[in-house]
């Protein structure tokens, strides 16, 4: 829950973690020239009435909360998720590819 810590006093976090906690998350990382924007459009809006017709969210999101995936919104955004997700051995090896000049972004279905 630590992706989602700073919501923790919100009306809707119970219903959230509930959510999260009731099925698999996969955590993911996509590498590539402008990631979090490119993938943020693929992803679509967070309210899936709202998002594009051809994107993930519109297609398989319920609502608002249970939207099915999650995109950061920033470089810095992601450094925290990245910590929170992953293993050091797997950020060691993330690292390694942002050395070359990769721009990162996390996502954790």
């Amino acid at each position: 829950m630590a992706v989602y810590g700073s919501y923790a006093d919100q009306d809707f976090f119970l219903g959230l973690k509930d959510f999260l906690l009731s099925g698999e998350v996969y955590a993911y990382v996509v590498i590539g020239k402008d990631a979090i924007n490119v993938l943020n459009a693929i992803v679509g809006n967070t309210d899936p009435e709202k998002a594009a017709v051809s994107t993930i969210r519109r297609r398989f999101g319920e609502s608002i909360r249970r939207n099915i995936t999650h995109s950061t919104k920033d470089e810095v955004t992601f450094f925290n998720e990245l910590r929170a997700l992953f293993t050091q051995e797997e950020i060691a090896k993330i690292e390694s590819r942002l050395l070359a000049g990769t721009t990162l972004v996390a996502q954790a279905v």
